[in-house]
């Protein structure tokens, strides 16, 4: 698979995950409640999102929502809120 970038938004009720192409068009999305468990909503999609897709292709990656902060700085990436 050829490169793509992630975004993840992490909400208060839902987790939200794209992935973009190098042309800015979508390659895949979950959209995922998070029950009060945004960590393990993340998996979820995340693990869901590798069925699809090969993961390993990511280049870059951004974070947004009011739960993105702390994640972000475990991936290393940006957070915008």
């Amino acid at each position: 698979m050829k490169a793509c970038y992630m975004g993840i938004d992490i909400g208060s009720i839902t987790v939200k995950v794209v992935l973009l192409d190098e042309r800015k068009r979508l390659i895949a999305s979950r959209y995922v409640p998070s029950k009060g468990r945004p960590r393990e909503a993340l998996a979820d999609a995340l693990r869901s999102l590798h069925e699809e897709v090969d993961l390993d292709a990511v280049q870059a990656m951004g974070l947004t929502g009011s739960g993105g902060g702390p994640i972000a700085d475990q991936f290393g990436a940006p957070h915008v809120n």
